[in-house]
């Protein structure tokens, strides 16, 4: 009876607040002196959450399936119920005679479901997820299980999935997709940059000698927001310094009809900025101020270099670094600080030099 009273009221909180009402019972369950009792608690809740053949509530867990971040829930309910219902100690009933569903048997099915749940939410968050678990159970046989499933995850989430015919048609016509999700459009507003890149380092025709002179990052946020505009080919839409609720306004963003899933763009003349600043900067702005809202997930920071700087400083290494130098150790931070944020999916880092038309070119004979 107290079994059944508590997972009511948990399952109720959990269905509102599934942080709070999973805190609560995992501290709940460890002041409990009983090992008997916590699993038999962790058993009847559980399978009230999931629905197993023995609940009291079936279905009451719905509700906690439609929450945001499901991935990172689930993820403390099946560590939490892998502790009192660990797998080592499973019933195997297959082939041995008549079935009798019993309340363990319900709750290891529970877990597994949450495990089932958690694979199939693409994402970052779910690789990391899956990760974290994996390390938790380090030291048995399940650990190399679970990265398994971690990378195929990843592997699952760079499919590019099926073209539609619309797809193949305009791949046909200018060899790239209408973007049809967030990464599409990141990797979209990459490639133009590239564009952009060489156009200014290579063309004949390269405007880089007058945007040299320009020593003010606004005025060039409005020549390379015009310029992106007038390459979109109908597949993007630029906006400059649109105002957060923070009354932040990233330099650039990158829309796409159909997805509210904007690529916040953030330019710095790195001839203007110390390299701690770069590196604070990249941290500050672009991954905790830009790409705070959970529809913002790939961020670009787009360095321009003038020529009138030659090093910079590392923030912590204290070696000095010329530009080729300073772009890679960006590149490596941006790689080293996101790869455990759940949130942020990718940042790339473009350099683009206005002295490359100058450099001499040098033969290998």
């Amino acid at each position: 009876m107290i079994l059944n009273w508590l997972s009511r009221v948990l399952l109720t909180e959990n269905s509102v607040n599934p942080h709070k009402a999973i805190s609560k019972l995992e501290l709940y369950l460890s002041e409990l002196s009983d090992t008997g009792k916590a699993t038999e608690l962790t058993m009847g809740f559980i399978s009230n959450l999931i629905g197993g053949r023995l609940s009291h509530f079936r279905n009451i867990g719905e509700r906690f399936k439609q929450v945001k971040h499901l991935e990172k829930y689930l993820e403390k309910l099946y560590l939490m119920t892998h502790k009192y219902v660990c797998i080592a100690d499973d019933i195997a009933r297959a082939g041995n005679g008549e079935y009798m569903p019993k309340l363990r048997e319900d709750a290891q099915e529970a877990r597994e479901i949450l495990l089932s749940m958690l694979k199939q939410i693409p994402g970052k968050s779910t690789f990391l997820a899956l990760k974290r678990i994996a390390s938790e159970l380090f030291n048995e046989k399940n650990s190399s299980w679970m990265q398994t499933h971690a990378k195929i995850r990843a592997e699952q989430d760079a499919d590019i999935g099926v073209w539609s015919v619309q797809n193949v048609i305009d791949f046909a016509d200018n060899q790239e997709l209408q973007p049809g999700n967030a990464k599409q459009l990141f990797e979209l507003s990459v490639t133009r940059f590239l564009d952009f890149k060489y156009e200014l380092e290579n063309n004949e025709d390269s405007v880089a000698a007058t945007w040299k002179r320009e020593t003010e990052e606004t005025k060039l946020r409005i020549l390379i927001a015009k310029w992106l505009r007038d390459h979109a080919l109908g597949k993007y839409s630029v906006s400059q310094e649109e105002e957060q609720a923070d009354a932040k306004k990233p330099d650039i963003r990158i829309h796409s009809s159909g997805l509210d899933t904007p690529v916040p763009i953030e330019l710095k003349i790195v001839d203007n900025w110390s390299g701690p600043k770069l590196f604070e900067r990249l941290e500050n702005q672009l991954c905790n101020d830009y790409l705070r809202d959970y529809r913002t997930k790939y961020g670009i920071y787009i360095l321009i270099y003038r020529g009138e700087k030659k090093k910079w400083v590392h923030p912590t290494e204290k070696k000095q670094m010329n530009f080729a130098k300073l772009v890679g150790m960006l590149q490596q931070h941006a790689e080293e600080y996101i790869r455990n944020r759940d949130e942020i999916y990718d940042v790339a880092v473009i350099e683009i030099d206005l002295t490359a038309r100058f450099k001499p070119v040098r033969f290998n004979v």
